[in-house]
């Protein structure tokens, strides 16, 4: 069966098992998404609604030439409309800025991750990422429904993107579940094995106690919903407030777009070839924000590519700017370097899977994925 049968079929599929849909338009388009994202979406659009859900067509083609399974994609799709936000009982026009302005959120990605939508959206900067705008529709902690804010819907709102920008920030800054929370990991895997909420003890940004953070401890920067947690990196307070947990400058991991994990130091280049392996191993493609450690430098207040920065650091000790680190000290650092290379987790906090590497050993824990497997479209 190729894709143009598959779609006659599943949309017969679907009229049977949902008569309302029987007078809705179903077709299939090309769409990018963030993170280098293409594909076919299929769009049941009801007339009598505002919004419908979009499902990746592709996703669901292959799930059936896999398994067979017609059930399992039928009830996504109930899903998906049984779940969908009303908007007219939450009086909201999409096509109205003051009627939406409450439910603009931000997003992080990295930018050389964006290049197929970056021209069509408005975005602010910070060193390698990028943070796009979004309608978001929170329906619990674990779930939401988002649209992409284009050019043209900036446009016609009539607002700029400094705007946009200033909204989304204030809107983050109340959302219960965008609160920031710094947790050690190891506290993070023992709530999942106890199967208790994450992030629930412990947030040492919450915290006034002067703080001994161990050069090889590992903290896990994500917020109340873990989800699109990496956007904290936008935040100035935060990232400043981290200098003070950590005494001073940080390399972070870009673990996903869900959260990212702080550590003290570690070279750079080691740093980039773990990020690449869990990338390429365990983290989902859509889930991806950055291939490149970073470091924030609390004196200048910047976050920046960390094998940059070791580069511009080494330059400076060839040209004396700077004095070179005692051999004692080179000692030191690749001594707790192996250390933590050696006891080095790696945590998505929006599926619940971490994984420590330890002499070749990998221990993981699953459970079902939380979040919305579709978007909305207007």
């Amino acid at each position: 069966m190729d894709k143009r049968e598959f779609f006659e079929f599943l949309r017969d599929e679907i009229i049977e098992a949902m008569p309302e849909l029987e007078n809705a338009q179903f077709f299939t388009r090309e769409v990018k998404k963030d993170n280098n994202r293409v594909y076919n979406a299929l769009k049941i659009k009801r007339p009598e609604l505002s919004i419908s859900p979009s499902y990746n067509f592709d996703s669901l083609y292959n799930e059936y030439e896999r398994t067979g399974d017609m059930y399992t994609i039928i009830s996504l799709i109930k899903s998906g409309f049984e779940n969908m936000p009303n908007l007219r009982e939450m009086n909201i026009d999409l096509n109205d800025y003051d009627s939406i302005r409450n439910n603009i959120t931000m997003v992080v990605r990295s930018k050389d991750r964006c290049m197929d939508i970056i021209n069509d959206v408005p975005y602010v900067e910070q060193g390698e990422f990028i943070g796009l705008f979004k309608i978001e529709f929170q329906r619990n902690e674990h779930e939401s429904y988002a649209t992409i804010i284009s050019n043209a819907t900036l446009e016609a709102y009539g607002i700029t993107k400094d705007e946009l920008y200033n909204q989304a920030k204030e809107n983050d800054k109340k959302n219960a579940y965008k609160q920031p929370i710094l947790c050690n990991i190891n506290d993070i895997i023992f709530n999942i094995i106890a199967g208790e909420k994450l992030f629930d003890e412990k947030n040492l940004l919450e915290n006034n106690e002067i703080i001994d953070i161990e050069d090889d401890e590992l903290l896990v920067l994500s917020n109340r919903g873990s989800r699109e947690g990496a956007a904290l990196l936008f935040n100035e307070d935060v990232l400043e407030k981290i200098s003070e947990v950590m005494n001073g400058d940080y390399y972070i991991i870009p673990s996903s777009i869900h959260e990212v994990i702080v550590l003290k130091e570690m070279p750079a280049p080691e740093l980039n070839q773990m990020i690449a392996e869990v990338n390429n191993t365990q983290v989902e493609p859509e889930d991806v924000l950055s291939y490149n450690a970073q470091y924030y430098d609390s004196r200048n207040k910047t976050l920046v590519n960390a094998l940059s920065h070791e580069n511009q650091q080494k330059f400076r000790e060839m040209t004396g700017e700077i004095s070179h680190d005692s051999e004692m000290r080179h000692e030191e650092k690749a001594r707790k370097n192996l250390y933590l290379k050696n006891n080095l987790c790696y945590i998505n906090t929006n599926t619940m899977t971490w994984r420590r590497n330890n002499n070749g050993t990998a221990d993981c824990i699953k459970t079902d994925c939380k979040r919305s497997c579709f978007s909305i479209w207007s």
